[in-house]
């Protein structure tokens, strides 16, 4: 995947994630375009940043798909997505830098 144009298309098809008793996604089909904005809009608990992580790849759907540039959310297509949350998970003892690096090596790139 590494010679792929990173402003491919981002399809979703039939995503749902459900915790416990609570559907917090039902059934969510869309396709983004590669380099266009796009913008969530929706009440509190609607189910905005679950979607965004499932994107990220930080949690999985419980079913339906996630096709990057028509293929499935791979590791190495993983190491090409940044997501920073409005409440990023950061170690306060670590620098900016420190945490960066550790976030990559996690995620099993050069630092």
């Amino acid at each position: 995947m590494n010679d792929r144009n990173p402003l491919e298309p981002v399809e979703l098809a039939g995503v749902t994630k459900v915790f416990g008793e609570t559907r917090a996604l039902g059934g969510v089909s869309m396709r983004l375009d590669g380099g266009r904005p796009t913008a969530l809009l929706g009440p509190n608990g609607s189910g905005k940043s679950t979607l965004l992580r499932i994107l990220a790849g930080e949690m999985s759907p419980t079913s339906g798909t996630v096709r990057y540039g028509g293929e499935s959310l791979s590791l190495e297509c993983r190491r090409r997505i940044g997501f920073v949350a409005h409440e990023p998970l950061v170690y306060l003892d670590l620098t900016a830098r420190e945490n960066l690096v550790f976030c990559a090596r996690l995620g099993g790139l050069d630092a």
